[in-house]
């Protein structure tokens, strides 16, 4: 496995986290040295996940956690557009 699918698979686990509502992984995770604002290669991040699964522990989390809210999908500006919380 090449270095760049290692640092893809590896940030895949805290948007997935994010997505599946699983704070206390996202807690131990963002501890152990990962960004609140890891994106995937269509720069979504942990909180646009939380927003589109609608795990709003995971969001308010993410947010206290520092998340940016200022960062975009590629398909859209608004972040909140998302979110149904």
């Amino acid at each position: 496995m090449n270095c760049l699918v290692l640092i893809a698979v590896v940030g895949q686990k805290v948007l997935s986290a994010a997505q599946e509502g699983d704070v206390v992984l996202l807690q131990q995770l963002l501890n152990s040295g990962h960004s609140v604002n890891e994106t995937n290669f269509d720069c979504v991040t942990p909180l646009h996940e939380a927003c589109l699964a609608s795990r709003l522990e995971c969001v308010q989390f993410l947010l206290l956690s520092g998340a940016n809210v200022s960062l975009s999908l590629s398909m859209s500006s608004d972040l909140f557009v998302f979110c149904s919380c």
